[in-house]
């Protein structure tokens, strides 16, 4: 019998996120809702408070389409067009644990083009977003802790979480760590 031990020395070379440049009036806004109920009301939502802090944008709106979908990566050629159509992306959100770890590996995707970023996942599932950030080379990819549930909640609560967070999102695009959970 041959024992593994899971406390090895990890394969993957995590590069980090670093120190990144500060949300710009200039800059092009993604939103990407991964279509778990409730996250496309959220994306829009953290969409208004961004422009009541940065002033009347034109946002790149992509929803991944179905909550089947919520749970799988975007497609290559997918980050691709959002990283040449971006220069910042905010992401919503992991309510669970598939469509936590896709969202994650979704913004380090992108990150690794050169996109600031910043996922959105509830406390919940804090452990396996950090986990597959770990896993997927990116420990310290900005994330924004929200309170769990996001789905069942009505669209006014999902917005004032959204009040609650922007500044927090703002602050992890340019890769400040431990911000609060609303």
């Amino acid at each position: 019998m041959k024992l593994l031990s899971p406390a090895g020395i990890s394969a993957i070379t995590d590069v980090s996120y670093g120190a990144r440049a500060a949300l710009d009036p200039g800059d092009r806004v993604g939103l990407l809702a991964n279509s778990f109920p409730g996250s496309v009301d959220f994306i829009r939502a953290v969409g208004t408070e961004l422009e009541k802090r940065q002033g009347r944008r034109d946002f790149v709106f992509r929803e991944k389409g179905g909550i089947r979908e919520s749970t799988l990566t975007l497609s290559v050629g997918a980050v691709d067009t959002l990283a040449d159509r971006c220069d910042v992306v905010f992401a919503a959100y992991g309510h669970c644990g598939s469509c936590s770890s896709a969202i994650v590996r979704d913004v380090i995707a992108l990150a690794q083009r050169g996109v600031r970023v910043c996922a959105f996942v509830t406390d919940e599932f804090a452990d396996t977003a950090l986990f597959v950030a770990r896993s997927a080379g990116m420990s310290d990819v900005p994330i924004v802790w929200l309170p769990h549930p996001m789905a069942a909640r009505s669209a006014a609560e999902r917005a004032d979480i959204a009040s609650r967070v922007a500044d927090s999102a703002l602050a992890a695009i340019e890769g400040v760590r431990d911000v609060a959970v609303a």
